[in-house]
């Protein structure tokens, strides 16, 4: 009985979602006005993300055949649907 064995694997998991938007908006300027960036980091969570987003992420990361390390945040608006400025917006006025 032959065995199919693992070549490569992608692992994506929340926090790495959370990463790849945080370093997006802050690389864009988007982040700069922040006061309390403690606060901030502690409000952001996958949960957030993906309320500001048309399509379930997850759901469409099982398509992916490669990781999002390299995700700027126009394909992330592309793929996920997000609403950046309805994010920021949020975040905005939750400090």
């Amino acid at each position: 009985m032959k065995t199919n064995k693992t070549i490569k694997q992608i692992t994506i998991t929340q926090q790495d979602i959370v990463d790849v938007v945080i370093d997006e908006l802050y690389n864009l300027g988007y982040l700069e006005n922040i006061n309390n960036e403690v606060n901030f980091y502690e409000t952001v969570t996958f949960e957030l993300i993906q309320s500001h987003c048309k399509k379930d992420i997850e759901e469409v990361l099982k398509d992916f055949k490669t990781g999002i390390d390299e995700m700027e945040l126009e394909e992330f608006e592309f793929w996920f649907g997000f609403n950046t400025q309805g994010f920021l917006r949020e975040i905005n006025t939750s400090k």
